[in-house]
């Protein structure tokens, strides 16, 4: 029962981290998320995806100016991103699985992480940094680092903190499940107890 609490715990307590200190992510903890990434599950067993590794700061910043989607966490300041390469727009599922994966990894090694989009032109752009074909989705980039302080993953409590995130616009806390859950069809609640 304990272990079932810590798990549950660490899966409600995860942030999206988007502050990061100027510390560099160690080579066996890359190793290590991007070998939870391999292990992940997909359908049919297909494993449909790539990674592209991303240190170094010029690269980072260039990302960033391909224009990911707009309110997403600035990605020439994390020490790490981890571009994911699908082979087929019907790989977006796993592709969304694999991403989860990765943010939990990080967070295992008390790394921060959080998603960056990308879409339309954006990617097109994003794709032709790294060297990523056409043909290939990359619609998600996962960075990491280690958070910037307690409060890094408080989004809602440092609003107007950085300029480039529209923080003061982005809801604070979750809905109930009462406002969320249905019972059999649409409309009709769940008695959440």
């Amino acid at each position: 029962m304990d272990l079932a609490r810590d798990r549950i715990r660490f899966l409600r307590e995860l942030r999206s981290v988007r502050r990061f200190q100027d510390r560099p992510v160690p080579p066996e903890v890359i190793a290590d998320l991007l070998e939870v990434a391999r292990w992940t599950g997909s359908s049919v067993n297909r494993q449909p995806w790539e990674f592209v590794v991303v240190l170094t700061s010029g690269t980072r910043v260039a990302l960033e100016s391909a224009g990911g989607t707009p309110g997403h966490a600035p990605l020439a300041d994390a020490p790490l991103a981890i571009a994911v390469v699908l082979d087929a727009p019907r790989a977006a599922f796993d592709g969304g699985r694999v991403c989860e994966r990765l943010l939990l990894a990080a967070s295992a090694h008390g790394l921060g992480a959080s998603l960056v989009g990308f879409s339309g032109d954006a990617e097109a752009r994003a794709k032709e940094i790294l060297g990523v074909p056409a043909r290939r989705l990359m619609t998600r980039v996962v960075i990491a680092g280690y958070p910037a302080g307690e409060r890094a993953g408080l989004v809602s409590a440092e609003r107007g903190v950085d300029t480039r995130l529209p923080l003061g616009t982005l809801p604070v806390g979750r809905r109930h499940l009462a406002e969320i859950v249905y019972r059999e069809r649409y409309g009709v609640r769940w008695q959440v107890v």
